[in-house]
């Protein structure tokens, strides 16, 4: 009887593991597969890989209907391309500006600007959007703002 007892909770163990993968895979939302789904509003970012970002921080990103992004890393303005590859989205070369902020900031800044050149796809629930590499796994999560005029 422990036997049976110690397998049933194992095997929920189990679905409760697969059952937060999965829902990590998806934010309830549609594949972006357009640029009229992202160029409404900017993006804060809130999430990197696992890792939270401040409320409080100046990061966002911006798309505009010609294929061009922009936005703030936190320490230093970035700019690039996008494009879609048939219904995958893909970033083009990211630059930024080279302003020095110190550790932990360079590091956070380098990894954030790594990340879009890795994205491979993205969706869209309503006021958020999700960046995902091939393999699906998510890169970097935001929430919608207001448009940000430069």
């Amino acid at each position: 009887m422990k036997g049976a007892v110690a397998f049933i909770f194992f095997m929920l163990f189990l679905a409760g593991i697969a059952f937060v993968s999965l829902r990590d895979m998806t934010i309830g939302g549609t594949p972006v597969t357009s640029p009229e789904q992202l160029t409404d509003v900017a993006w804060k970012p809130t999430r990197l890989g696992d890792m939270a970002i401040e409320e409080d921080s100046k990061m966002f990103l911006q798309f505009d209907n010609d294929g061009r992004i922009g936005g703030h890393a936190g320490c230093n303005r970035y700019f690039g391309g996008y494009r879609f590859d048939g219904e995958v989205l893909i970033f083009g070369m990211v630059g930024a500006t080279r302003m020095a902020c110190g550790e932990p900031a360079d590091s956070f800044e380098i990894s954030y600007l790594e990340a879009l050149q890795n994205v491979r796809g993205a969706d869209r629930a309503d006021e958020r959007l999700v960046l995902r590499d091939a393999g699906g796994e998510a890169l970097v999560r935001f929430t919608a703002i207001e448009r940000i005029d430069d």
